[in-house]
């Protein structure tokens, strides 16, 4: 059914976002939203989460689709897991809950 859909227009992609998860974010949204305001909301805070704009969207879409097609064409290297930019910052609560859970852990195996 969906597979002979044209998506010709900004407003068809959100139409069509809005109607597939709609039922995912039933608790989320009021049920007057349009299909194409749950797929704007959908874009809005699940594609890209670190921009703002559409155009911004899309320019973070256009380097990665750079990065990819340099990388299969072997023109890059791979990113190194190691390297400081690809670690996780933890807030301070989370990482007091890790020191703690990890404590209990050792004063369960000692019981």
């Amino acid at each position: 059914q969906n597979a002979k859909r044209v998506l010709a227009t900004m407003g068809d992609a959100r139409e069509f976002l809005g109607a597939t998860f709609r039922v995912v974010l039933a608790r989320d949204l009021p049920e007057r939203y349009t299909d194409e305001e749950v797929g704007a909301y959908i874009v809005k805070r699940f594609f890209m989460g670190h921009t703002e704009s559409g155009w911004e969207k899309l320019q973070a879409l256009c380097v990665m689709y750079q990065k990819l097609i340099a990388l299969v064409r072997g023109d890059i290297d791979g990113d190194n897991q190691d390297a400081m930019s690809s670690h996780d910052v933890l807030p301070p609560g989370q990482l007091y809950g890790m020191v703690v859970r990890e404590s209990l852990e050792v004063m369960m195996m000692r019981i």
